[in-house]
């Protein structure tokens, strides 16, 4: 079994889960990459996990998430699987892999972005995009998103159409060029101002970026 200095205690994260800490507002802990099997509650591929979720995997599901606090790809199978804010527990399963990953880009992009009619922008240099980034929509529900736009100017180079919480870059669209400055708008269902933030496209940044819709 991999062992990692993340996991705690299981009466450690008991405590944390339901005591008064506990209490307090859940927050992202990380994203699930890879879901095989059942669990409850039921999850799947690019959710996220929150401090206040606590997984039962079927005995052969296997999962693999990204850790936030540590950027580790961690791989599961089996048992009962929580999370605080920086750390994990795995109990009754067994922790096959942990490996170091590259953490993911976020971009706020929620409805308080766009306040009185003013399109909120991100400071000076933005977020770090990949030349073919793929989007994941987190935080809020993705069904309410009509599309992702990518602009450079005023001019659209690529509308992404969800379909899932995960928007890959389209196969048929030309790679962003490195260094250049783009923006990252959100439009959904309903109308309204399109909430809108600025990136930079890096080479060294990693695949996937999340649009907190929260």
């Amino acid at each position: 079994m991999v062992r990692s200095r993340h996991l705690i205690p299981a009466i450690g994260l008991l405590l944390a889960l339901c005591g008064p800490a506990g209490m307090s507002q859940a927050k992202p802990a990380g994203l699930v990459l890879e879901f095989e099997g059942t669990s409850t509650p039921e999850i799947q591929p690019f959710d996220e996990v929150t401090t206040d979720m606590a997984l039962e995997l079927a005995k052969d599901t296997r999962i693999v998430f990204q850790h936030y606090a540590t950027c580790d790809e961690v791989t599961v199978v089996g048992g009962k699987l929580g999370f605080i804010e920086q750390r994990y527990l795995v109990r009754g399963g067994e922790v096959v892999d942990v490996s170091r990953g590259q953490c993911p880009e976020t971009i706020e992009l929620g409805k308080s972005s766009a306040i009185g009619g003013v399109v909120l922008r991100s400071g000076l240099g933005g977020a770090k995009l990949a030349p073919q980034p793929v989007f994941v929509l987190v935080g809020g529900p993705w069904r309410e998103v009509l599309a992702v736009r990518v602009l450079r100017g005023d001019k659209v180079i690529a509308e992404l159409k969800p379909t899932s919480r995960e928007v890959p870059w389209p196969e048929d669209a030309a790679a962003m060029t490195s260094g250049g400055k783009y923006e990252i708008e959100l439009l959904r269902a309903g109308g309204g101002e399109a909430a809108r933030r600025k990136a930079t496209v890096r080479k060294n940044a990693g695949p996937l970026t999340l649009l907190r819709l929260d």
